[in-house]
């Protein structure tokens, strides 16, 4: 397996939503809220065709935030609506509870969310322009408007690579500053990216290099969640692949550490990049959170015998992971 960083610049149908009323996490046992929409489940049918949900936020208020794409009978827009917290649309935002946007010339999603000290709401993912994806982000006042003292009129859109790049998971940290991880696809397989933009939607040039930090796992790699932790640390998840000659393809989760100038912390696992399910291929990983203690729950799957079940598990400070697998049929 090898583990490498690269550091490049930046030139290089409806919606349905279920609420679950989680019993306990042994069990895994869960039943959807009646308190909900129409018995714990919420459709919301916003465009010509092909509505899809990729993301969903809590605002401390109870709020709901819903973001992913929306049909327009030509290509998908970005999509964002909110709900309150019985399931019914949010009259206050944008009067119909639902805004859509046309970022690029063609097909725009958002893959992830994040809300601001200030209320306003920054919906990340992709737009199509000139035949190729790149990152997009639009930023948008608690009123559901676009804030036009973000980017470009409220937008900001980025060619990381000269391929598909797409922003997969967001966070602000306590500065304002908005930290991005995604991925880029390079001559020889995708790459992650971290990012970090300054609060007005411009690269923070002194992050990293020229704002960004693209890091090469095995042959191809793809970035699914961000997560900044109360010191600053700053983590990645994930799946890789390694493809070598004559031998079978290996897929597994993967965990990456930045420290909080960008770099690659070479504390955490191997060189600031830890596969903890290395016996357990093919594997992928997807979100994280963290405990009281600071360790790091991890979610993902993993395939046995054809079967794909979920998993969860714990790491340590360090990247090593901490008690057995939680596995389950899914």
């Amino acid at each position: 397996m090898s583990l490498f960083s690269i550091k490049c610049p930046m030139k290089l149908a409806a919606l349905c939503l279920l609420l679950f009323t989680l019993c306990t996490a042994e069990t895994f046992a869960a039943s959807l809220d009646p308190g909900f929409g129409d018995n714990g489940k919420v459709a919301v049918d916003l465009g010509a065709y092909g509505d899809q949900a990729n993301a969903v936020l809590v605002q401390p208020d109870g709020k709901i935030l819903v973001g992913g794409s929306t049909s327009n009978t030509v290509d998908l827009d970005f999509m964002v609506f909110r709900l309150l917290a019985d399931g019914s649309l949010d009259s206050e935002f944008n009067i119909d509870g639902t805004i859509s946007t046309a970022v690029g010339s063609h097909d725009d999603e958002v893959f992830a969310l994040a809300l601001q000290g200030d209320g306003k709401i920054l919906a990340a993912g992709y737009s199509s322009n000139n035949g190729s994806r790149d990152f997009a982000v639009a930023r948008y006042n608690s009123d559901g408007s676009l804030d036009r003292e973000f980017g470009l009129e409220g937008l900001v859109v980025t060619a990381v690579s000269d391929s598909d790049d797409e922003i997969t998971g967001v966070a602000v940290q306590p500065d304002g500053k908005i930290l991005l991880t995604g991925t880029a696809l390079g001559d020889e397989g995708r790459v992650v990216v971290l990012a970090r933009y300054q609060n007005n939607g411009s690269p923070d040039y002194t992050f990293a290099d020229e704002g960004f930090t693209l890091s090469a796992v095995g042959t191809d790699a793809r970035a699914e969640s961000l997560l900044l932790t109360e010191e600053g640390r700053i983590l990645v998840a994930g799946t890789y692949s390694e493809e070598k000659k004559n031998e079978k393809q290996t897929t597994a989760l993967m965990v990456l550490a930045y420290n909080e100038n960008g770099d690659l912390d070479t504390s955490f696992g191997h060189k600031g990049v830890t596969v903890p399910l290395d016996g357990l291929v093919p594997s992928a990983g997807y979100g994280m959170a963290i405990r009281d203690d600071g360790s790091i729950l991890v979610a993902g799957s993993v395939e046995e015998d054809g079967t794909r079940m979920a998993l969860y598990f714990s790491l340590a400070r360090k990247g090593c992971r901490t008690g057995p697998l939680e596995i389950r049929a899914s």
